[in-house]
Parts: structure tokens; C-alpha cells; sequence
């Protein structure tokens, strides 16, 4: 099967994982938004699950990674729910890890397990994830995941250009199972990209806006037994038209607030403002190879690293005020 990526170009790649994309877990992921319900406002911000869980596969094949672990990133987010993270809200998981606690649930479907039987392997032979050194690493470490989720949403939505993107993937290098940088300018220039990411991106008042005028619309949803728990488990749009067709003129008005041409703006805490939303701090240090050929953290080198970094975790952790102009 040929597989065609804006960021990593044309691969042929296995049956294996041919067998694995035809599967109805991960081709429910074509229709999950990677942001949520940013995607009602702003229409181009239209990312999917699957698009970054085919990158992620991708890039770990760059990597040199062995195919189970390439079959494990193409299942990495298999159990992420319609909206993405926007369960995490509604269902009080503040540390955005609802789809964690049901992977093994989910991956455990008849269908996978078939995909992957000619290989000789089963579900557990894939989990836990954090088995995989390229894929997974708690922060402040590079990963697959982390590195995928950023140069994709930043090319599409931030202005990164291929150019730049194939220069940094040129720099990286695995350290004992590990990805480091072989530059430390290429190590700035995605930390940078990084907090482009997880602090101007996902703190924008249209995704802050939209995931939490939708998480009240759902909240209420379940309340009121228009949807249920198992009902996160649908695409986006099937769980959106079942509050359409089941909802009552409250909740349905609620929902027709979310609407492109709205008009926000980031307020300060002491003036008028509608939304305070605080998410979960991300951050980066990637380790590099330095001149001398040590393997250390960038900012042990970098005063630019340490500053971006103080400055992002204080801004993840005030949060963000918007108001409805």
C-alpha cells in the first residue's frame, strides 16, 4: 500500500498496515478532528486523527523504528473519542487522559486483532505504549507523537514550511533509543514551534471558545440522557447530529452559538471577559549532541530554551481570558 503525507512524502508500506488502515477503529479516525471543536469555528483547522497517526507511523519508520513499533503508533490514538480531548472536559479528566484509561479497551477490537495475526502478534504484544522509546517519552522529551502533532498542525495552520520541517527531520537522530537534535539551532527552532503549538494554537480564543461552548452543549447532553458515555465512541459528526436529532430548543440554541464569524478577543483577568480556560502544561528540552559530542539537554545551551520555557508554563498555567466581542 502506498501511503501519500504532506510531511513525509510518498512510502510504500507493509500489508500489515494496509490491513491495520482498513479497520473500522482507525477509519473512524478520519472523521475525528485533531482540535477538537475548533474545527466548527474555523473550518481549516481540519486535522484528523488518522492523518497524524499515519505521520507519527511515518515518522518512526524514518526513524528506523521496527514495524511493531510502527504498528503500535498507528494505533496510538485509536481510542480518542469524537472531539478529540474535548471529553477530557466534559468528563473532568484534567489531565487529558480519557483516551489513555480506554486504549486497551478499545485496541482489543476483532478487527485488529485480525489485521495483525498473520504477523504472529497479538494486542499485548503492542502494549503498554511507553514500551516504545520512539513513539512515547514523557516530557520534557522529544517524541514521535509529540514531534508529528506539532510540524503537522504548524504547517497547515502556523506557517511552517516544508523546507523547514525537512531541514529539522534531517537533524534528528536516535541516542539509545531516544530522538536527540544534532543542532542546536534546529533544537530552537522547534521548541519555538512547540510553544507556537501548545500555547499561541491551542490557547487561541477559537479553540478555547469552541471546546468550551461544546463541552457545556455535551455536558448538558448527558444530563439530560441525549447521548451517553458509549456515544463518545462515534465520529464527530454522528455524535453532533444525535444532539441535533435528540436535543431539546435549548440545548440545539446552545449548539448554534458555535458558528464561524463570531467575534473574540483575549481579555486581561481584571476586565469583561466570558471563558478562563486553563489546560495541561506541556513543555520541551530536547536533548542534543553538542560540539564536543556529549549528549545534554538544549537548555543547558540555550538561555533562548530556558526563557520560551519559563514564559510558556506561566502562560499554560494562568490560562487564558476570552471575551465575546
Amino acid at each position: 500500500m502506498r501511503l501519500q503525507d504532506p510531511l513525509y512524502g510518498t512510502v510504500e508500506v507493509e500489508p500489515v498496515m494496509a490491513a491495520l488502515l482498513h479497520t473500522p477503529p482507525l477509519q473512524r479516525l478520519e472523521r475525528v478532528h485533531q482540535a477538537g471543536a475548533a474545527a466548527l469555528l474555523q473550518p481549516k483547522w481540519n486535522v484528523t486523527r488518522l492523518e497524524h497517526s499515519i505521520g507519527v507511523m511515518l515518522l518512526i519508520r524514518r526513524l528506523g523504528g521496527s514495524l511493531p513499533e510502527q504498528a503500535a503508533a498507528l494505533l496510538h490514538d485509536v481510542s480518542h473519542t469524537a472531539f478529540s480531548h474535548l471529553v477530557d472536559q466534559v468528563l473532568d479528566h484534567p489531565d487529558e487522559d480519557y483516551h489513555e484509561k480506554q486504549l486497551e479497551r478499545v485496541i482489543k477490537h476483532p478487527a485488529i486483532e485480525e489485521a495483525i495475526a498473520p504477523m504472529g502478534w497479538k494486542v499485548e504484544d503492542l502494549l503498554p505504549l511507553e514500551r516504545w522509546s520512539i513513539l512515547e517519552q514523557p516530557a520534557p522529551d522529544l517524541c514521535a507523537d509529540r514531534i508529528d502533532y506539532t510540524l503537522r498542525d504548524q504547517y497547515h495552520y502556523g506557517g511552517l514550511s516544508l523546507h523547514e520541517i525537512h531541514a529539522f527531520l534531517e537533524m534528528l537522530t536516535l541516542v539509545q533509543g531516544r530522538i536527540a537534535v544534532r543542532s542546536l539551532a534546529w533544537a530552537e527552532w522547534f521548541v519555538d514551534a512547540y510553544y507556537r503549538e501548545v500555547v499561541h494554537f491551542f490557547l487561541d480564543p477559537k479553540n478555547v471558545y469552541a471546546n468550551d461552548r461544546l463541552s457545556t452543549v455535551l455536558r448538558q447532553a448527558m444530563v439530560e440522557g441525549v447521548i451517553t458515555e458509549d456515544d463518545w465512541m462515534k465520529t464527530d459528526q454522528k455524535l453532533l447530529q444525535q444532539v441535533k436529532d435528540r436535543g431539546g430548543e435549548a440545548l440545539l440554541r446552545d449548539l448554534s452559538e458555535i458558528r464561524p464569524g463570531i467575534r473574540l478577543q483575549i481579555s486581561h483577568p481584571d476586565d469583561n471577559w466570558d471563558i478562563h480556560f486553563k489546560q495541561k502544561v506541556r513543555w520541551v528540552d530536547p536533548l542534543v549532541i553538542s560540539k564536543n559530542g556529549d549528549i545534554v539537554r538544549a537548555s543547558q545551551l540555550s538561555t533562548k530554551i530556558r526563557n520560551q520555557t519559563q514564559e510558556a508554563i506561566e502562560r499554560m498555567k494562568a490560562g487564558v481570558y476570552v471575551r465575546i466581542v
